[in-house]
């Protein structure tokens, strides 16, 4: 708890976690009463990180939060995953060297680093490499550290659990994106006048919103558990993801499948709506 009353503008910049004691060296989180708008409790990323593996194996919920803690866990221990692992720690260390002598060679080492299809591996390798040099954005480093921080005792099953969880459900949503996104609805969204749209299905309803070449799509139950996606408005590329997530597997599986076969028998009718939008 937090030792005296405070309102989240009142946090310092660099607050002690409310978990452990230690610094959160100005990376945290924080609860607070939204009636009264004081903190409860101040969580540095290491607590926090074990706050919602904890709640995971009691409710099996999965969340924005816990998608993110499984891609950097992913991504700090990609040879479980990433056959492609060794060669790039190869080309980054050819690549970190070239940067030691002349910058001239990094242009075709990334390319090189890039080239083979296995974009999302190999890109993530580079990028930590480039991030240890300064030449990336901070905010992509501090992530990095973050997850080596965090994993570097070893194996985290939860967070593998949830990664292969988020992995079927991805797989799940191509076939949403082929389905329903190029099954026509990225005509009605691309040729309407207003960018919020809504459909309703039997357990739930569809919203999508347009905004600067971006569609995001919301699938969610009466309780307000979800699953939404996000791709690109005027492409006709394969490029849709996960956006974030709070809901158990089962019922975001139960959500994708139902608009699929409710958008093939013709019933997912999606209307014009201007109350969608992003809050």
């Amino acid at each position: 708890m937090v030792a005296t009353a405070m309102k989240p503008s009142d946090i310092p910049r660099n607050p002690d976690c409310t978990g452990c004691g230690g610094s959160t060296d100005g990376h945290y989180s924080y609860t607070f009463n939204s009636k009264t708008e004081e903190v409860s409790e101040i969580l540095c990323r290491e607590c926090d990180a074990k706050k919602q593996k904890e709640a995971y194996q009691r409710t099996h919920v999965l969340t924005s939060k816990l998608m993110t803690l499984a891609t950097f866990y992913q991504c700090d221990f990609p040879q479980r995953f990433d056959p492609y692992y060794e060669q790039a720690l190869r080309e980054i260390t050819d690549l970190m060297e070239a940067l030691g002598k002349k910058i001239e060679g990094f242009g075709w080492t990334y390319r090189n680093t890039m080239n083979d299809g296995h974009t999302s591996r190999i890109g993530h390798h580079t990028v930590t490499a480039l991030s240890a040099l300064g030449l990336v954005n901070r905010s992509i480093a501090e992530a990095m550290r973050h997850g080596g921080r965090l994993y570097a005792e070893g194996r985290d099953p939860v967070l593998e659990e949830v990664h292969e969880s988020l992995d079927r459900l991805h797989h799940l949503m191509k076939v949403w994106e082929r389905e329903v996104w190029f099954g026509g609805l990225h005509e009605i969204v691309r040729n309407a006048k207003l960018k919020g749209h809504g459909a309703s299905m039997p357990g739930g309803d569809v919203l999508s919103w347009a905004c600067a070449g971006r569609v995001v799509f919301t699938l969610r139950d009466p309780a307000g558990y979800y699953i939404s996606f996000i791709t690109a408005e005027d492409e006709d590329t394969n490029r849709m993801g996960i956006q974030g997530i709070l809901a158990k597997e089962g019922l975001a599986r139960q959500l994708i499948l139902t608009s699929i076969a409710e958008w093939r028998a013709g019933r997912l009718n999606f209307d014009e709506n201007p109350n969608i939008g992003i809050i």
